[in-house]
């Protein structure tokens, strides 16, 4: 979801949130009404009302047509399903919130420890140090077989411990290696 999508779904929640508004959308979900029946219904001055229908119109959610001398509102139904959809299923909120991706943990790890492609240093931490490796991994093909000779001039190029992160890919299960030949092991990234 873009800055912009965000800032609209925000802006309509909160415009939803506030009662008087709650129950003008629920009234012209059932029928389209003026202001004037809709201040009598709601035991509301008509500039409040009105107030309140400017703002749901600005976001979309209300529309008017004149009808006489009068307006009459009427929900933009596909406008509410929209936000429905944004929230529907729940667990896409999690797109809502950029620090609560899956991916969050391993590109803030990853920041902290590269200069672009350069491994500053190798984490202490486990978890830490197993994004760094699913990293260093994904320079190898699955399947690809790698001399150990080659292994080592494609670690050299990020780091110059190779032989501590030959070590760590392999026990890490990473890779495996055998008869001086490395390949890559099928390892989903943290």
């Amino acid at each position: 979801m873009s800055e912009a999508q965000l800032d609209q779904l925000l802006a309509v929640l909160k415009a939803l949130a506030d009662a008087s508004r709650l129950r003008i959308v629920g009234i012209l979900a059932d029928r389209e009404c003026s202001g004037g029946e809709l201040a009598e219904l709601l035991g509301l001055r008509a500039a409040t009302v009105s107030h309140h229908l400017t703002r749901l119109r600005e976001l979309g959610l209300v529309s008017a047509r004149a009808e006489g001398t009068r307006r009459l509102y009427r929900l933009d139904a596909d406008a509410l399903r929209a936000v429905q959809a944004a929230l529907d299923p729940p667990h896409r909120l999690v797109e809502l919130i950029p620090e609560a991706r899956p991916d969050a943990y391993a590109r803030k790890v990853l920041s902290s420890f590269l200069d672009g492609d350069r491994l500053l240093r190798i984490p202490a931490s486990r978890r830490k140090r197993d994004v760094v490796l699913g990293w260093l991994a994904e320079h190898f093909e699955p399947g690809e077989e790698v001399p150990e000779s080659e292994v080592n001039e494609r670690l050299a190029r990020h780091h110059w411990d190779t032989a501590t992160l030959r070590r760590e890919l392999v026990g890490g299960g990473w890779m495996t290696r055998g008869a001086g030949v490395y390949r890559r092991a099928q390892r989903d990234v943290p």
